[in-house]
């Protein structure tokens, strides 16, 4: 029957495709993997205006400004770098020479029972030398909103924040770009950032093997069953 013949192409077909997908993701992920850490790697390079949009993910930066301490966000439900403890990171805006705003995440502080912050949020007066990684802001698995449109307490808590909501906090001259503060500097909480892909291309490189083992199991089973209708045959 052409039938058993026609749904073994369309799998084999279909799970070698799949297979060649998940090795050329595995490559990207390498490829990513590598352009971070060839720019976590990079000296500084001064952030300004004219290149704050055009710079890579984890790109190693230095800014000058002065901290707004007044003006702070909590980051709930953030857990320690590299750790289990949930707690808070702490969001320090920047005040550029241009009056841009650029969000410093300044670490990770514990939190008590109260779900109060057990640390001095106070940041540094004066003039600021910022040196780290800009930095996407952390995304959840399942992001539910619910954060207020208007804080009149600070330091203001919020949950996973989009750039629209914190376009609401500190108006139209924030950078959407977020630093991440290099362990050295002072001035910081918990750093031990962890900057790449949550997950590697070993992952890929798994599903490529299951794909094609899917195949091969496919077109085996279609070669034993087309052999033993060929061997009934041949008795009848």
């Amino acid at each position: 029957m052409w039938l058993p013949t026609v749904l073994m192409v369309v799998c084999v077909v279909a799970f070698s495709w799949l297979a060649v997908w998940q090795y050329h993701r595995a490559h990207e992920r390498e490829a990513r993997i590598a352009a971070i850490e060839a720019a976590r790697r990079a000296s500084p390079t001064a952030l300004s205006l004219a290149n704050v949009n055009n710079l890579p993910r984890y790109s190693h930066i230095i800014a000058q400004g002065h901290y707004e301490a007044h003006r702070q966000v909590l980051l709930m439900e953030m857990t320690r770098p590299r750790g289990t403890q949930t707690g808070y990171e702490v969001l320090t805006p920047l005040v550029l020479a241009s009056g841009h705003i650029l969000l410093v995440n300044r670490g990770w502080v514990p939190m008590d029972e109260h779900k109060n912050p057990q640390a001095d949020l106070a940041a540094p007066d004066g003039k600021a030398d910022v040196v780290g990684y800009l930095a996407p802001l952390p995304r959840p698995g399942l992001h539910l909103g619910g954060n207020p449109t208007t804080v009149t307490n600070w330091p203001a808590r919020l949950l996973f924040p989009g750039w629209h909501e914190l376009d609401a906090l500190y108006g139209p001259h924030l950078l959407h770009r977020m630093v991440l503060l290099e362990n050295e500097v002072p001035g910081g909480y918990a750093r031990n950032w962890v900057m790449r892909p949550s997950h590697g291309p070993q992952q890929n490189y798994s599903y490529m093997v299951q794909w094609i083992a899917f195949a091969v199991v496919v077109f085996g089973l279609w070669l034993w069953f087309t052999f033993r209708r060929l061997r009934r045959r041949g008795k009848a």
